[in-house]
Order: C-alpha cells, then structure tokens, then sequence
C-alpha cells in the first residue's frame, strides 16, 4: 500500500474476509498510527508481508481510480524525481479523491418531452413549454423557469408524463463553431511540416514570438485529432493566460463537452469533476496549467506546451516536477505527439 506520508516505503495491510481485493490503482482508507488516511493498492499478496497485519478500513473503488498509463508514469515520478510514492500518487489524485470522495461523474439535469400526447387546449402555458422544449431540445429548470414558466407548471406537466428530467450526457462536437483564421505562407508550411511528421512519439518545437501565429497552427492540429476521436492536452504556464486561451478554443469547438480547463483557482469540485471527465473521454480538449499534465486520459493523441521555456511549469515545493519533462515523457511513453512552443526556446 502506498500511503500519503513523507516516508520512502511502502506499507502491508491485510483485506478482511467481507472486502473483495482491491486492484492494483484503486483507493483504499487505512488506519495510519493516530489518522485516517486513503491510499492507494499498489500491490496483491506481497511475498514479504508479515503474519499480523492491520485490516484496511474499507476499498473505496472496485476498479482503478488511476488509469493504468498515468499510474505507471506516476512509479516513473517516483524514481526519477526520488519521492515518496504515497505522496507522488496522492499529488495525482485530485483533493477530493484523496479524501475518500465517491468518484462519480456528475451532469447536469434537464428536463425532456417524453413523446407522449395529451390534448391541451385548456392548457396553454402547458402547450407553450411542451413546443418550447420540442423546438430547442432538452433545457435545465433554471433555463425553463427565465423563460417565464414557473415550477408549479413544470411539475404539473412531469404529473401527466408529457416531460421528464434526466441527466444531459455529452455531446461532443466535432465540427468547427468559428471559422478558422485564413493562414499567411509561413504557417502553412510550418502546418504542413507538423502534419506530414511520422505517427509516434515526434517532438517538435515551434518557435515565434508572440502574436506570430502559433495558436492558430495549434487549433488545426487539435481539430486533426478531434476529428479523429483523440483528447488533446494543452498546457499553458499561468492561470492568468487560461481563460484567454480557453475562450479562444471554445469560440473554435463550442463549449458543449469540448473544451474545460484545470488550474488552481477551481473549487475542490470542478477540479475533481473535470478530473473524472477526461478519464472517461467526455472532455476532448484540456487546457491547464502544470498540475494538468498528471490528468487522466481516455485517448490522448497530442499534448502542447505553450511557452514552454516558462520556469512556472516548474513545481517548487512537495513533489519538485517540471511539467515540460513529464510532458515528454508521457508523450513518449503513450507514442503520441508532443508539441513546443516558444519565443525563446530552451536550451
């Protein structure tokens, strides 16, 4: 068991009879001298494990929490940076997976027609919203309640089952929502050296100043590979340049399921949901600062790094990383390709 304390070991915890084994990855709560903490199982029946044993207090997943890749890469972490693995996994996991959380993926709910008919000719209001949500397809309460109907009139209409609520899954698009911008010559043929490149691990570095261009050439290759089925991961070196940069990518692939955005200033929440969304593919685009490199991915095809001589990709306390290395290495680990961009490249 790897446990989150400064401590280069690992400890032996034995399953009671009642608890199924936790597979390798998965979330485990422990008793650690006075506290409570979760771990996480990185081993099944070790050789070298002592006759008594302190049970574990209960198995918090039934698969693994870590995605087999980013696990291994977080083993990767540990040696090369010689830090604890309990904390190294524990930096992974988001706040509230290390607390224990139930790491369900939340959407939101709509309300939706049912298909079924009933004569409301006495009904207008109840006719009004039943043709509303016909003509723009499922909506929240909260937007059927500003567009002027109340919540007396949404349950009255649930009662007949005319509507009913459900949870609003993704939709990811794959199409362009803003046209993208016309390409002078030298972009191009930068365009053109990036695509024709091998399939693989094939780092390159894309060098301009600032204002050159280079996120446009970043958008034609992320929508390559949207169109193709594949999350892309872009990092970004302050949470200051995040929301510009989100907002240009969402004005490019629309907001719905595509993009989302992993950074500090999130609530333990949204940090934990977007977490839990690219691990099961929902979301196709993430945009990040260095914590982002250690997100979970169903499919990654490409990561960016932008303005990657920034000594912000650097973690300066807990487990010191420079998320530009990691970024080449799981870049390498996974056979995808990597791509640097800066003004003044690093040497």
């Amino acid at each position: 068991m790897a446990v989150p304390v400064p401590l280069h070991r690992l400890f032996d915890y034995s399953v009671p009879a009642s608890y199924p084994m936790p597979p390798i990855g998965a979330r485990v709560a422990v008793q650690f001298g006075p506290q409570k903490l979760t771990g996480v199982c990185v081993d099944q029946n070790p050789e070298d494990a002592h006759d008594r044993l302190k049970p574990i207090l209960n198995v918090l997943d039934h698969e693994p929490a870590l995605p087999a890749e980013l696990y291994e890469l977080a083993l990767w972490l540990a040696e090369y940076y010689q830090h604890p693995l309990g904390e190294v996994l524990a930096s992974v996991l988001p706040i509230q997976a290390r607390r224990g959380r139930d790491l369900s993926t939340e959407h939101p709910k709509v309300w939706a027609t049912t298909g079924r008919h009933a004569d409301l000719t006495r009904a207008p209001r109840q006719r009004e919203l039943l043709d509303a949500l016909r003509s723009t397809g499922p909506m929240t309460e909260t937007a059927i309640r500003t567009a002027g109907f109340s919540r007396a009139l949404i349950r009255a209409m649930a009662g007949k089952g005319l509507i009913a609520i459900h949870e609003a899954k993704p939709d990811i698009q794959t199409e362009v929502s803003e046209p993208p911008l016309a390409l002078n010559p030298e972009q191009s043929t930068v365009l053109g050296e990036l695509e024709s490149l091998p399939p693989g691990f094939a780092p390159a570095l894309l060098e301009g100043v600032t204002g050159s261009g280079k996120t446009e050439i970043y958008l034609r290759l992320i929508q390559r590979l949207r169109l193709q089925g594949k999350q892309v991961l872009v990092l970004v070196p302050e949470i200051a340049l995040t929301p510009q940069t989100v907002g240009r990518f969402e004005r490019r692939f629309g907001v719905q399921g595509a993009v989302a955005s992993l950074h500090s200033n999130l609530s333990d929440r949204e940090r934990l949901q977007t977490w839990l969304k690219c691990r099961s593919g929902e979301v196709s685009v993430l945009i990040g600062t260095r914590s982002a490199v250690l997100a979970p991915f169903k499919n990654l095809g490409l990561i960016v790094v932008d303005e990657e001589h920034d000594g912000s990709f650097k973690q300066q306390d807990g487990l010191r990383y420079s998320a530009r290395d990691v970024a080449v290495k799981r870049a390498q680990t996974l056979k995808i390709g990597l791509l640097l961009g800066s003004a003044t490249p690093s040497l």
